[in-house]
C-alpha cells in the first residue's frame, strides 16, 4: 500500500487548525483553551461500568428490536435517571474504553430519548429506524462490546507504551482488589470524585 504522506501531512496540518480554532473559540467564551484532563481512576471506572450494566445490556436490546422491527420504538429513558452522576464520571475517566461508556449511554440515552419524543408527536419522518439502531450498535462498538475487566490511558493508546501500559494494568488490578474489598472506601471515593466534577464542570 502506497502512502501518500503529501495528503497525510496536509491533514494533519488542517486538524491542528481546527483543534487550533477550537481553542480560541473557548479561549473567546472565558474558559482555558483546553478542557480539563480526565481525572477518574480506570479501576473506579471499571466498576461504575459494572453498575451501569444494566443500561448497557438495554441498548442492545433496544437497538435489535429496533433493527428486527424496523420501527422507531418509543422508551421512557427517566429509570435510568439514577445512573446520571456514574455516566458522567465514567465520560471523564482516565480509561480509553472506559472513557466511551459514559460519552456512549448518555447519547444513546438521549438517542432514545428524542426518538420517543418524535414518535409521541407524530414526527416519525425525522428518525430512520436502521440508522438509530446503526449509531447505537456504534457506540456499543466502542465501548468494547462487553463491562471491561481492564483498561488502559488513551494516552498509552496513543503512545504504544507497552511497558508502561503493562504497569498500568498491573496497579490498576490492585486497586480493582482493593476497592472490591472495601465497598465504603470505593463509595467515599466516587462521590470525592464527583465534588471534584462539581468544581470543574464550568470549565468543559
Amino acid at each position: 500500500m502506497n502512502i501518500d504522506f503529501a495528503k497525510l501531512e496536509e491533514d494533519i496540518k488542517k486538524l491542528d487548525q481546527e483543534i487550533e480554532a477550537y481553542r480560541r473559540e473557548r479561549v473567546a467564551k472565558g474558559l482555558p483553551p483546553d478542557p480539563p484532563e480526565p481525572f477518574l481512576p480506570i479501576a473506579h471506572a471499571i466498576l461504575l461500568c459494572e453498575r451501569v450494566e444494566p443500561v448497557f445490556r438495554f441498548l442492545i436490546k433496544y437497538a435489535k428490536l429496533t433493527f428486527d422491527s424496523n420501527q422507531l420504538i418509543p422508551f421512557d429513558v427517566s429509570p435510568f435517571e439514577k445512573y446520571e452522576r456514574d455516566l458522567i464520571l465514567l465520560r471523564h475517566s482516565k480509561g480509553f474504553i472506559t472513557g466511551f461508556w459514559g460519552a456512549g449511554l448518555l447519547q444513546c440515552i438521549d438517542l432514545i430519548k428524542r426518538v420517543t419524543e418524535t414518535v409521541n408527536k407524530g414526527e416519525t419522518e425525522a428518525f430512520d429506524p436502521f440508522i438509530v439502531a446503526r449509531n447505537i450498535y456504534a457506540w456499543i462498538e466502542l465501548m468494547g462490546g462487553k463491562v471491561p475487566v481492564i483498561d488502559t490511558s488513551s494516552e498509552l493508546e496513543l503512545n504504544l507504551d507497552y511497558k508502561a501500559e503493562e504497569k498500568e494494568r498491573a496497579e490498576t488490578r490492585a486497586e480493582l482488589e482493593r476497592l472490591r474489598a472495601d465497598e465504603a472506601a470505593f463509595a467515599a471515593e466516587v462521590e470525592e470524585y464527583w465534588r471534584h466534577y462539581e468544581s470543574i464542570k464550568h470549565l468543559f
